[in-house]
């Protein structure tokens, strides 16, 4: 509840301002951290919406090595290129999805500006859902197959 006479808009800024401390000196989450530094940037921003594999790919929870032998389903780190497996690798590195990622490659995409880059243009959010929904369905079927 805010104070009498307080206006809404400099309470979410009090708000924003104390999550943006916290989350600067947060020890957990610092690849999601990486990529959203600042909040106030983020929560206002008017393009991109988040979905499953959007949201896998900007926490690296999902069908990433790193993650899945983390939480004990898994017993190596490494995609089937013998790199480290998680979000990073996978967005930036892995050659199995450089095809993927040659139509944004101009921007310079670096895991610093990603998501800049993303809140630019629709169409550079286009991009980045179609390729976390592509590529996190296809680790997804793969995991399934690893399992059996």
């Amino acid at each position: 509840m805010r104070a009498a006479g307080v206006p809404r808009a400099e309470v979410e800024d009090t708000v924003v301002s104390n999550w943006q401390t916290a989350w600067s000196s947060a020890q957990a989450e610092e690849w999601t951290r990486r990529l959203i530094p600042n909040l106030k940037e983020w929560l206002g921003r008017e393009k991109g919406g988040l979905n499953f594999h959007t949201t896998q790919l900007m926490t690296g929870h999902g069908s990433f090595g790193k993650y899945l032998n983390r939480i004990g389903k898994r017993q190596t780190s490494r995609c089937p290129y013998r790199q480290e497996d998680d979000a990073e690798h996978t967005v930036f590195n892995c050659y199995r999805w450089e095809g993927l990622r040659h139509e944004i490659r101009h921007n310079n995409l670096t895991p610093d500006n990603l998501v800049s880059l993303l809140m630019q243009s629709n169409n550079n959010w286009d991009w980045f859902s179609n390729f976390a929904s592509t590529v996190l369905k296809s680790k997804e079927e793969e995991e399934r197959h690893y399992r059996r």
